[in-house]
């Protein structure tokens, strides 16, 4: 059965452009990681709505322009295998270098966070369509904390699936 994707004319429009610039290479021209997280969002919905697979290159390309483009690190996490709170906030801690101090909560996250990342962060959350219930509450809160950073922060704390 094909199934139908709905874009408007705007989100036609970007995804076209973007595509057009992945086509020719041209990856550091994007102006900002907003645009990244438009098309991987965009990509994302192609994907999983019309049964269409993007070349890997695609990903790899989108992934070395985050961390050359803007020295943005770059932090895949298989969310799809954590079934935890404290998996999660174990990984996190990993990746970020918390102290050991750190509390493994989420209040302790956003003040380590605060404290000890010092450049830009993409996560990128692999197989977000196997999260169990209980982890989506948790994904949620960490969303709110890369939210809340960015309002406090110099630095930019993204995370895309």
């Amino acid at each position: 059965m094909e199934k139908t994707i709905s874009l408007s004319d705007d989100e036609i429009i970007i995804l076209l452009e973007l595509l057009d610039r992945l086509s020719k290479n041209s990856l550091d021209e994007f102006a900002h990681p907003g645009e990244f997280r438009a098309i991987w969002s965009l990509i994302g919905q192609l994907e999983s709505n019309c049964n269409t697979i993007f070349s890997s290159d695609y990903s790899e390309r989108l992934e070395n322009a985050l961390e050359t483009s803007w020295n943005a690190q770059l932090i895949k996490i298989d969310i799809g295998t954590i079934t935890t709170k404290t998996e999660l906030m174990l990984l996190l801690a990993k990746e970020l270098r918390f102290p050991e101090y750190f509390g493994m909560n989420w209040d302790a996250f956003d003040e380590c966070a605060r404290d000890f990342v010092k450049d830009d962060i993409v996560f990128v959350l692999l197989n977000s369509e196997n999260i169990e219930e209980e982890m989506l509450r948790e994904i949620n809160i960490f969303r709110k904390c890369a939210e809340d950073f960015n309002k406090d922060s110099k630095n930019r704390m993204d995370i895309l699936e």
